[in-house]
């Protein structure tokens, strides 16, 4: 029988372990039963909303500040570029 070599390398053995992290985590919320599941969906799911847009909007707001006008609207990918 042939087994299928698992063959980690810097940034995937860091990626992997991120993801295997958030599925114990998750797996470990969803765990209990929700007392009151008509109150605990809306207002999860209106934290987590406003919880992407704050950050979404501090990510605007820094990048804005910090990089010049021209390199973001010439360059696409002037994010990745270290």
């Amino acid at each position: 029988m042939h087994h299928k070599s698992l063959n980690f390398h810097g940034a995937q053995t860091h990626t992997n372990i991120k993801h295997i992290l958030m599925f114990v985590l998750t797996l470990h919320v969803h765990e209990g039963e929700l007392k009151t599941p008509s109150v605990s969906i809306p207002k999860g799911t209106i934290v987590a909303v406003l919880y992407t847009f704050t950050v979404y909007a501090l990510l605007f707001i820094l990048v804005s500040a910090t990089c010049e006008r021209s390199n973001m609207l010439h360059n696409t990918v002037f994010v990745l570029t270290f």
